[in-house]
């Protein structure tokens, strides 16, 4: 027996212990694969072994635990296939399993080394380097308006049962205008123009005026002189001729009242003024002395109708009705001041090119019915604006409350100048859609998923469990930074640690095979976490006592050699 084959058991025992002590040390460290040491026996020409070698130290590339970091660019391969690409400053490539990164002065994302994380660009499939995006995200304008909303089969047709009408004021100062109304609620004046359509415009001022309050009377005027005779009580002289001026409205055809001035001499003669001061005379052909025609008259009276700050009209007299422009129960026609004339409005933020916000509002008004089928009407307004095209349409439903099929269920609606001139953006196109809408006896409702949004500034990362990097903005968009590249090989074993939870690959690991995380195999990627060592503790303490063991007894047959020789020295 030598003293080599102790020696050789002392050295690999030490190395042992020295791979378990790494292995402890190392339990901490993220992403560290634990060593395990591998022994092989020494033969030369003699049939007796001359002890023992180390032959390899191989890593075991099991699946740690994966634990939860919060930290944005932290991220943990989850499974036992892949490794990050990395790549140093130099340009080498190296792999690893520690997924710690984060962003650098430069917003290249790193690890604590300094070694930049690669991937692929969004649809690219050559490597670079991953980068955090600086400045803002483009805007996108809204082109498509998906809605699905339940109009109410309860609705009331928007027509009015009130009393419609023509109202003729005139000022003290003499001046008579006519003015349309209808009457909601019994109490309610709404102005319209002579076709019926509302708008706060078309309201009187708020004053005193004189109401034109009897009913119609037909005359003819021929060459100045009424037929009959003589007018009816005029409702007032003059001010100041209060013995022989007198005022008349009288209406033509189209129902347009004007202010005559007059006396009338004993012989039944009627000359016209110009003005209330009777001073200067109309001849015929002017403007002020009356066509020979047919007219409506009525009378000035005293008491006085006040038209106060909300266009409402006090102390009125029976409501007129003479020259009413538009029948009782008519159809009322949209407007968007009028809220007779919509079951209900649906705004909606929409964007333009530069990212402006404009508010799209749908008003709903339903219509009589035609052939059996519910007609609704949907118009638009963007900012309050009539669409440059496309403002209205209508939905059709069938008796079971469906949209009728063949029937329009979208509409292009354009505004040609959305930024206006001090910042002009491209014309705004939005397709409204209103698939799978319906009419059914319940209350109104509405979703809706536009497109489009305004710019946002960069906000956080995140990380998909295919690898794409994903943008998130305070706008609420995200946006693939790119897509994180997993290296294997077909031999593990064939790595070389270079630290710092690094391997490089060798001729004996084989070329690495690159893709994306979950696809050829490759593990998926977990976000906001990272892979923690696979050492188990209870083992390696264990390995350590078995180790320590054999140390022991390695010197133990050194011990007995040296008893042997020691005997032999001495014999004589």
């Amino acid at each position: 027996m030598g003293f080599g084959q102790g020696l050789s058991g002392l050295n690999a025992a030490a190395q042992n212990l020295d791979v378990i002590g790494n292995n402890i040390a190392n339990s901490g460290t993220v992403g560290f694969k634990t060593g395990t040491a591998t022994f092989a026996d020494v033969y030369a020409n003699s049939r007796v072994g001359l002890g023992v070698q180390v032959a390899s130290v191989n890593q075991r590339f099991t699946t740690g635990i994966v634990s939860s970091t919060g930290n944005q660019f932290d991220m943990a391969i989850d499974g036992s296939k892949g490794m990050f690409v990395l790549q140093n400053s130099n340009g080498a490539q190296l792999y690893s399993r520690n997924g710690q990164f984060f962003a650098d002065k430069e917003n290249k994302i790193v690890n604590a080394q300094g070694q930049q994380l690669m991937g692929y660009a969004a649809g690219g499939t050559n490597l670079i380097g991953m980068t955090v995006p600086v400045g803002n995200i483009d805007p996108v304008a809204t082109a498509n308006l998906a809605n699905m909303v339940n109009l109410d089969a309860n609705a009331k047709v928007a027509a009015t049962p009130e009393t419609l009408g023509t109202l003729s004021l005139t000022t003290p100062a003499g001046e008579t205008s006519n003015y349309y109304y209808r009457v909601a609620g019994g109490s309610n004046y709404i102005w319209t123009n002579s076709s019926g359509v509302a708008s706060p415009a078309l309201a009187p001022s708020a004053g005193s005026y004189n109401s034109w309050d009897t009913p119609p009377t037909q005359f003819t005027l021929s060459a100045g002189a009424p037929t009959p005779a003589t007018f009816p009580a005029t409702g007032g002289n003059i001010p100041g001729d209060a013995a022989t001026v007198g005022t008349v409205q009288l209406a033509d055809a189209a129902g347009t009242p004007t202010s005559y001035f007059y006396t009338v001499d004993a012989a039944g003669i009627y000359t016209w003024y110009t003005d209330v001061g009777g001073g200067t005379v109309a001849n015929p052909g002017d403007a002020e002395f009356p066509a020979d025609a047919t007219y409506s008259t009525g009378g000035v009276t005293a008491a006085a109708v006040v038209i106060n700050p909300t266009n409402q009209p006090t102390a009125v007299p029976p409501v007129n009705s003479q020259n009413v422009a538009y029948a009782a129960s008519v159809v009322i026609p949209f407007s968007p001041t009028d809220p007779d004339s919509f079951s209900n409005a649906t705004p909606i933020t929409v964007y333009d090119s530069l990212g402006n916000e404009h508010r799209l509002t749908q008003y709903y008004t339903k219509r009589p019915a035609v052939a059996g089928n519910s007609v609704w009407e949907v118009n638009f307004r963007i900012d309050g604006q009539v669409p440059s095209a496309g403002g209205s349409m209508q939905l059709t439903f069938d008796p079971a409350g469906r949209l009728l099929a063949g029937a329009p269920s979208s509409q292009t609606v354009t505004l040609t100048a959305p930024g206006g001139g001090a910042s002009p953006a491209s014309p705004m196109n939005i397709l409204v859609n209103y698939a799978n809408s319906t009419q059914f006896g319940g209350g109104f409702t509405q979703n809706f998923v536009p497109d489009g949004y305004a710019t946002g500034e960069y906000a956080s990362t995140s990380v998909g469990t295919n690898g794409e990097l994903i943008a998130n903005y305070t706008n609420g968009a995200k946006k693939v930074m790119g897509t994180l590249a997993l290296a294997d090989f077909n031999n593990l074993q064939g790595l070389q640690s270079v630290g710092g939870n690094a391997w490089i690959e060798t001729a004996s690991s084989g070329q690495p095979i690159l893709g994306q995380p979950g696809s050829n195999g490759l593990a998926v990627i977990k976000g906001q976490s990272v892979e923690e060592s696979n050492v188990d503790m209870s083992q390696e303490l264990v390995n350590m006592i078995i180790a320590q063991r054999t140390y022991q007894a390695n010197a133990q047959t050194i011990k007995t050699q040296d008893q042997i020789l020691q005997t032999l020295i001495t014999m004589r």
